[in-house]
């Protein structure tokens, strides 16, 4: 149940913020309407300007597509209205900087049960290169040694998560346009927020390891399936801990659904492209490249998931009633 709704301003006081106020007056059809109604020259360019605007307005105002550009559009406006590229930057470089602890305490604590924690680093996200430096630095330790890495790694890893969790909810309030309030019982709330994200991870790991023994088609169908644990988690931290005006975890699904296509996506490009093309120029780069690559994939993780806060709450404030345009279709 989404509980923090209560404790939160209505979501309609920024009707009355005139700052806000262009960008909720301003739909796509009246860009068009803005754009079109300028006085074309007679140069050629002119010419290809007014025709463009014709008909990109006949198309994005014909059946269907008419609600779905307008959705698109005060998407876009609303990302302009609270700098979503800054705020994803934020996230990647909060998100980079919680890895590394757990790492930390994943190669200290299964080091001590002898476990081979730089392959399960490696399967939860982490590249090979920096799972298997961290493992090298700690297991040149003895067990006294591993110990205080193992607690002092635990002390910074909760502090990350808590600095991650106020950066979520700084996004999601940003995105609702409601006040970002001190989050409630802040022992609890992080505690359960570490606890799903480490079952999110264990989940991944594991999935991965069990995809890599099946044949294909198999073993993708299975990484597909495994990957659902991504919406889940954005689902059970959107509704418990991140400030929202949703009714229900219903009105969350289109944000949680657009994560999981975009992260898919991403996976697959960071498996066949990004990633072997960091391997193959780690040599030149070092360190320093790995680091880019990795923050930039977490930057596109972080922009998704700012545009999904963003499209639940531009869905949520779209009336369902919007009438659609009958006229012809664009090009008949």
């Amino acid at each position: 149940m989404i509980h923090h709704v209560t404790d939160l301003p209505s979501a309609s006081h920024h009707d009355s913020d005139p700052r806000n106020a262009a960008y909720e007056d301003d739909s796509f059809h009246a860009f068009l309407d803005e754009l079109s109604s300028r006085p074309v020259g007679a140069g050629r360019i002119d010419r290809m300007r007014s025709r463009f605007v014709d008909s990109a307005e006949r198309l994005t105002t014909w059946g269907p597509f008419g609600p779905v550009t307008e959705i698109g559009w005060k998407v876009y406006r609303r990302d302009q209205e609270i700098a979503g590229t800054v705020l994803a930057a934020a996230l990647a470089y909060r998100i980079f900087i919680w890895l590394l602890p757990l790492a930390l305490v994943l190669v200290a604590g299964l080091g001590l049960v002898s476990i081979n924690s730089a392959a399960v680093a490696s399967d939860l996200g982490l590249s090979g290169f920096v799972a298997e430096s961290v493992t090298q630095a700690s297991s040149a330790t003895g067990i006294v040694a591993r110990l205080t890495i193992l607690i002092s790694g635990t002390i910074v890893f909760f502090y990350e998560s808590y600095a991650l969790l106020r950066t979520l909810r700084a996004i999601s309030a940003f995105s609702w346009r409601i006040p970002v309030r001190p989050m409630k019982r802040p022992v609890h709330t992080v505690a359960l927020f570490v606890v799903l994200g480490v079952i999110t991870m264990a989940v991944i790991s594991l999935g991965n390891r069990a995809a890599q023994s099946l044949p294909f088609p198999v073993s993708a169908i299975v990484s597909l399936m495994v990957l659902l644990i991504i919406p889940v988690f954005y689902l059970l931290i959107a509704s418990l801990m991140l400030p929202n005006t949703a009714p229900n975890m219903l009105a969350l699904v289109p944000g949680a659904v657009l994560i999981y296509v975009s992260y898919t996506v991403t996976h697959l490009v960071a498996t066949l492209v990004v990633m072997p093309w960091i391997a193959h120029k780690q040599a030149a780069y070092g360190v320093l490249g790995l680091s880019a690559g990795v923050l930039f994939l977490l930057f596109v993780f972080g922009r998704v998931l700012a545009i999904a806060c963003m499209l639940n709450a531009v869905l949520l404030d779209t009336p369902r009633h919007q009438s659609r345009s009958h006229a012809p279709p664009p090009f008949g």
